[in-house]
Order: structure tokens, then C-alpha cells, then sequence
């Protein structure tokens, strides 16, 4: 059969999801795309508008709406989008891709947007006339993955684009394997937004070293000596888990807290000068926070989780401090913040990447991943797969690969839980109603490396280098079709984790093999 060894995960994937999803990535942008971009002397080459002599810009006048771009994009890529106003009147400016448009600016600045052309365009649009605006400058740039001049950035990827992350030095984690799950913020990506109630000062900034594609972070400080809130008054945090990415300024101490009028509240502080959690507190009935968490993800930024129970009816909220100490207790001695950018509460046990909100809620789908059998060599006979991951949920009988008839989740091979949420190596045979597995322990969330082999009364597993566990009276399955990435053949029991690699081999190794390649 031959051996193929493929340079990147998603060569032979089949992949669908139908949101866009966000993820640690490097991204680069490749070479200008537009012709005369500057509109030096003329706007050749452009569709739409029309040329200032005197300024030397490309002028949109109207009384409607008004269309400038050009054409020949593919519509399956994103590309980067910047146009610079350089005169402004009266309508709404935005980037325009064929059919939609971005968000309205009003006012002489330099934007910027991730965008896909839906019809082949790429441009501004004047609307909501009288428009009078000029344009000194249009670019666009296709965005390129995963390459060495790469920069991490949250970014957000196109609906069905695999995401392959990374951790904050660079190192890569793999492909993102996620449950569907909603924001239940409705403004995330703009915490100056009406939605927000606000006790501190909060004003958008550009940061170059923000995880956000755009680079917007938001500023927070106390405005009166006191602590204060900024504080989303929809959003309940029970049962739920919230997170958000911060980055110390004048103060470092971050509090996220759940607080509810009647003066109760339930608090979790963390440190983002050292990267660590600090204290829990409360007042009245919330119970305190559970499972905070503290991850670096570059250039002096951190994901602060933290989650919420049953109790935990209030309001969600956010403040600046200046030492480990419960909230209110102090006064500042001088004026000063910290920054914060895309905010999540999300039902569930655990934090999964974050999804944009703007003025309503957001559910991002799931990521759905397989291979068919028939394009690497699969043998019905034997064979043995080896899978490296990582997983940072605690959701029950997850599974890293399962290979199955594609109708039913008890009709296949599979490596993952068996019989607990923490067990991640094992294996599961079923014909019908003929069912058996086997585990080799506890791996809870860190990353493991599992191996399994099969052969007709000859199945074997291990982890990690652990000592092998076999089973003689197990019966390969027949008529399977698909290998399954981070999920079974339902669409449930996800992953949620990274895979870094899969190895598939047409034969039963060793049991020694098996032990070995786990090491």
C-alpha cells in the first residue's frame, strides 16, 4: 500500500463549520492586490466614485449610496482590507465586499477589516446619503496562515476553515477540535457600547500587541479614587463560565466578579504582571468563583477564566485593582487601568475560544472533521493508529479519533474516554450490539500521546509509554467508511482539544511499537 506522509492537517481533512471561529494564529499578509491604491493622478482601474483633482483622492458623492472597488477576488479567501478617509462630511463609510459591507465609520482615520469578497469585490461604500467623503488611500492584502514571517493574533477564521493554533511562543498546538457553544455577551467586541453599565472610564484603543485581529483593546480606569464597575447587567454567570483577555497597565490586579443589586457579589482576582490567580471572595449568597485559570497568550496579554454555579444569578462584571484584596476595600492612590478585549460567558464547565459578539449574542458551530477510509489506505484486516493531542475540557467520553461506519457512534474503532470524562486512552470495538473497551488511566486535560492496534482477537492500547493493554476476544468491525477527528459518528462527544498529529498504519504493530511510539 505504501506510506504517505502529508506536510500539513488538513491535506486530506474534510471540514466543515458553519461559523466563523477564532484561534491563536500566526497570520501574515501577502503582496498589495489593488492597482493604483493611491490614486496617483487618476482612479484607473476602479469601479465607482470619482476623482478630486484638487486633493488628489477618490471622492464619493452622493445622495444615496456610492460604490468604489475592484473586482477579481476569491471569494473562498480573506483578505485585509484598509482604506484611509482623508475628508469627511455627512454618511456612513464602510468596506464593501459585492453584497455586505463592514461597520459604519464617520470620521477621518485609517480602518482596517478582515473581510472575504462575497461577489469577486473588494471596496468602500458611501451610504445613507448625503454622502460626501474622500479617500486618499485603498489596500488589500490576502491573509496568509501558519507562515515563518507570521504574527500571533486572535484571529477570526471564515465559516469551514480549519484552525490550527498555537501556543503563545509560537509552538504549534494543532487542529482546534470544539463543542458548539454561544456567547451570551451581546457587545464583546466593544465594551464602550450602550450594553455595558459603566462605573469606570472605558475608551477603545489601538494596541499593536492586542490578540485581536484588529488590534482594538479597550481601556478601563477608576474615575473617582473607588473601585468601579464595568458591568454587563444581562448576563447571569450560573452555570456558566466567563473569560476575557487583559493585559496590565498603570494596575495589574484584575477583578471579575458576579454582583447583583441587592449588594451581594462573588469575586476573582488575578495578577496580569505575573500571570497568576489570586484570591476569591464573596459577599451574601453567590458562592465563590471555581476553576479560575490564567493563560499567557503573547506580548504581555492573558485568557482570564473563571466559573460561575448554580448560585451565581448575578450580573457579570469587571474591575481594576491594585492588590489582592477584596473589592470596594481600598481607594486608589492615583489614576491608572488596565486593558481588556473580547469578553465571553458561555454555558458550560469550561472556557472554549472566544466568539465576537456585536449587539446580540453568538454561536459559533462545531468543528466537524474526517477523513474517508478509503483515501489513506485503510485495511479492514489491521492496523494501528497513533494520535498526539491535547485536551482542555471535562466533558464526558470524548474522543480524539474514531474510525466508524458513519451511520451510529457504537459501530466503530476508536480511541478516547471509556466509561468516565477523564480517561482519554482506549479503544472501542462494536458490531451491533457486541461492545468492549479498555482504558489506561486518568490523563485528565494534559497533552497524551495514545496508540492503539488492531486485528481480529488481537486489539492492544497504550499511553504515554505505559505498559500495554491488550484483548484477545474482540471482533473488528466491518463496513466502516470514515475516520472521525475530535468527535464519534453523531457529531457529539468532542474533543474539545488539540490534535497535533495522527499516524495511521496498515498493519498490527508490536506491542513494543506501540508502547514505544507513545514515549
Amino acid at each position: 500500500m505504501g506510506t504517505k506522509n502529508l506536510n500539513s492537517a488538513t491535506d486530506l481533512i474534510t471540514f466543515t463549520r458553519a461559523s466563523g471561529g477564532t484561534a491563536l494564529r500566526k497570520i501574515s499578509y501577502g503582496s498589495e492586490l489593488v492597482t493604483n491604491g493611491d490614486f496617483d493622478g487618476n482612479i484607473d482601474g476602479w469601479t465607482g466614485g470619482s476623482y478630486d483633482a484638487v486633493t488628489g483622492d477618490l471622492s464619493l458623492i452622493s445622495s444615496g449610496f456610492v460604490d468604489a472597488y475592484q473586482i477579481g477576488f476569491d471569494p473562498t479567501k480573506k483578505y485585509l482590507l484598509t482604506y484611509t478617509v482623508s475628508e469627511y462630511t455627512s454618511g456612513n463609510i464602510s468596506a464593501y465586499d459585492g453584497t455586505k459591507f463592514g461597520s459604519y465609520t464617520n470620521a477621518v482615520g485609517t480602518y482596517s477589516i478582515i473581510i472575504s469578497p462575497d461577489v469577486q469585490r473588494l471596496g468602500v461604500r458611501g451610504q445613507n446619503g448625503p454622502v460626501d467623503a474622500k479617500i486618499s488611500n485603498i489596500s488589500v492584502k490576502e491573509v496568509l496562515y501558519d507562515q515563518p514571517d507570521g504574527t500571533l493574533q486572535l484571529f477570526n477564521h471564515p465559516d469551514n476553515v480549519p484552525r490550527i493554533e498555537y501556543d503563545a511562543d509560537g509552538t504549534v498546538k494543532g487542529l482546534l477540535i470544539e463543542e458548539q457553544r454561544t456567547n451570551d455577551i451581546r457587545d464583546s467586541s466593544n465594551l464602550t457600547s450602550s450594553t455595558w453599565i459603566k462605573g469606570v472610564s472605558v475608551t477603545s484603543t489601538t494596541d499593536s500587541t492586542a490578540p485581536d485581529s484588529t488590534n482594538t483593546a479597550y481601556y478601563i480606569s477608576n474615575v473617582d479614587g473607588y473601585r468601579d464597575l464595568l458591568k454587563e447587567n444581562t448576563v447571569p454567570l450560573n452555570e456558566r463560565v466567563m473569560s476575557v483577555y487583559a493585559k496590565a497597565g498603570e494596575y495589574h490586579w484584575l477583578y471579575m466578579l458576579s454582583t447583583n443589586s441587592s449588594g451581594y457579589w462573588a469575586s476573582q482576582s488575578f495578577d496580569l504582571l505575573n500571570g497568576e490567580v489570586g484570591t476569591s471572595y464573596r459577599i451574601g449568597t453567590p458562592s465563590n468563583l471555581t476553576d479560575a485559570k490564567i493563560e499567557p497568550v503573547g506580548d504581555g496579554w492573558y485568557r482570564c477564566s473563571v466559573k460561575g454555579d448554580a448560585t451565581n444569578t448575578s450580573s457579570i462584571a469587571f474591575m481594576v485593582g491594585d492588590t489582592d484584596s477584596i473589592p470596594w476595600s481600598t481607594t486608589f492612590g492615583t489614576a491608572g487601568g488596565l486593558y481588556l478585549c473580547a469578553a465571553q460567558v458561555e454555558a458550560g464547565a469550561f472556557p472554549t475560544s472566544y466568539i465576537p459578539t456585536s449587539g446580540a449574542t453568538a454561536t459559533r458551530a462545531a468543528d466537524i472533521a474526517s477523513i474517508p477510509v478509503a483515501d489513506f489506505g485503510y485495511n479492514s484486516d489491521a492496523g494501528s493508529v497513533l494520535v498526539e493531542a491535547q485536551r482542555f475540557g471535562t466533558n464526558n467520553y470524548p474522543r480524539s479519533v474514531m474510525i466508524d461506519a458513519g451511520n451510529t457512534h457504537v459501530k466503530g474503532i476508536g480511541l478516547g474516554a471509556w466509561g468516565t470524562n477523564t480517561s482519554l486512552t482506549g479503544y472501542i470495538v462494536a458490531n451491533g450490539s457486541v461492545q468492549a473497551a479498555m482504558d489506561t488511566g486518568n490523563a485528565g486535560t494534559s497533552a497524551f500521546k495514545n496508540s492503539l492496534a488492531y486485528k481480529e482477537n488481537d486489539f492492544a492500547a497504550s499511553r504515554d509509554g505505559n505498559t500495554v493493554i491488550t484483548d484477545t476476544s474482540a471482533v473488528v468491525p466491518t463496513g466502516l467508511t470514515t475516520l472521525r477527528l475530535g468527535r464519534n459518528a453523531v457529531e457529539a462527544q468532542f474533543l474539545n482539544g488539540h490534535i497535533k498529529s495522527i499516524k495511521y498504519y496498515p498493519r498490527r504493530l508490536s506491542n513494543t511499537q506501540l508502547q514505544e511510539l507513545t514515549t
